[in-house]
């Protein structure tokens, strides 16, 4: 029998290593942003394009593309909101005259299956073109929010999925991947 002073700092180092995982559990979402901001400081280049990385959120590179991924500490474990903006290349360039009626019964479609019902859909001006987005939502199950955006004349598809909260760094996102390029000075 293992005596009682004995037991007491192996229950102190249990304890001590339960509560270390449950914090570093928690907060995962929220180090790894800062992890990838200081690595890569505020900016990922995508097909040419500087995309500003909000400072919560961090970057993953699929094979279709980059996906920013915002989580609230206790994301992805708990249902805690977070946000993932994905950023890929369409087989073709979206012609908003020849392609939006297909692309929104497709999005409404695809949406409607996992509960979501179209709430609002934007027209963002992007410079010399706009993107086109349908936003869906949803009680309180994750992903509360989708969105889809198709930008005119582009081969760049977005799409987001998460808390509405984060709705707003998908929009700045847009604009900056097509903001005009200031004149150089001379």
């Amino acid at each position: 029998m293992i005596e009682k002073s004995r037991k007491l700092p192996i229950v102190k180092s249990l304890l001590a290593g339960v509560l270390a995982v449950a914090l570093i559990w928690f907060t995962a979402g929220p180090v790894l942003g800062l992890g990838w901001h200081l690595l890569h400081h505020n900016y990922v280049v995508y097909r040419g394009f500087t995309i500003p990385i909000p400072s919560r959120s961090y970057v993953t590179h699929t094979s279709i593309g980059l996906c920013i991924w915002t989580l609230s500490p206790g994301a992805p474990f708990f249902n805690r909101p977070y946000g993932s903006t994905a950023i890929s290349k369409s087989i073709r360039p979206f012609s908003k005259d020849k392609d939006y009626s297909g692309f929104a019964e497709a999005m409404e479609q695809a949406a409607g299956r996992s509960g979501h019902k179209l709430i609002a859909s934007r027209t963002i001006p992007l410079g010399d073109r706009s993107a086109f987005c349908l936003e869906f939502a949803r009680g309180p199950k994750q992903p509360r929010s989708l969105m889809r955006c198709a930008i005119d004349g582009s081969d760049i598809f977005v799409s987001y999925e998460g808390d509405s909260r984060y709705l707003s760094d998908v929009f700045d996102i847009l604009r900056s991947i097509f903001a005009p390029v200031p004149p150089a000075r001379s």
